[in-house]
């Protein structure tokens, strides 16, 4: 025991050198960690911000698109989409679709607004359209909200009952006297009534 405090009293520098080092040694891994602890926490932080902004920042139009597509009804895209891409998330094409029409008609590359109309024709449909201008920024839509025109010379049962005053009887009197020259027909072989006629003159077409 005395050996022990006679050495202690020769080294009792180096001793406490050797203590003093380890606790320097201790308090500096602490604090590393510690900061590592601190700096993963802003990197989280700062990643959650970023999602949020994205989600304020990330704006969406509706648009409804009907006809010859696979899954018609409305479709939500980002802001200033093509057509070609909302006819994408219907589906696309189907194969009853008009190809040609298409082709002639659909711009797939025209923008288009919150609430447009999108109508993709079956093969064998007449359709009549206005012409929208590509969007500049202030049009209201740069998609067009097309009408069914009804050949009476091709169109089905079906679609002649769609017609005001037609029902199945009469489109079936239609198919029988096919074909005709000019939709006047329906009045010279007396099919129709002037009264309907009028009603649909502007809805019916011969090719």
């Amino acid at each position: 025991m005395n050996k022990l405090i006679i050495f202690i009293k020769e080294y009792k520098w180096i001793i406490s050198g050797i203590v003093l080092g380890a606790g320097l040694i201790s308090f500096g891994l602490v604090s590393s960690l510690v900061a590592d602890s601190k700096k993963d926490a802003i990197i989280i932080n700062t990643s959650h911000i970023k999602d949020k902004e994205k989600e304020v920042t990330f704006e969406t139009i509706v648009v409804d698109v009907e006809g010859a597509v696979t899954r018609p009804g409305v479709v939500r895209l980002a802001v200033n989409s093509r057509v070609g891409e909302a006819i994408g998330q219907a589906g696309g094409f189907t194969q009853r679709a008009d190809k040609l029409w298409i082709m002639k008609h659909i711009n797939l590359a025209a923008k288009i607004t919150d609430g447009s109309k999108i109508y993709v024709p079956f093969a064998g449909e007449v359709v009549a359209y206005d012409v929208v201008p590509v969007d500049s920024g202030n049009s209201p839509s740069a998609a067009t909200n097309m009408s069914n025109v009804v050949n009476i010379n091709s169109a089905s049962s079906e679609q002649l009952d769609t017609l005001s005053g037609i029902g199945p009887v009469t489109a079936q009197k239609i198919i029988d006297n096919r074909p005709y020259q000019s939709i006047e027909d329906l009045l010279n072989k007396k099919i129709l009534g002037r009264k309907v006629f009028d009603n649909i003159k502007d809805k019916i077409s011969i090719n």
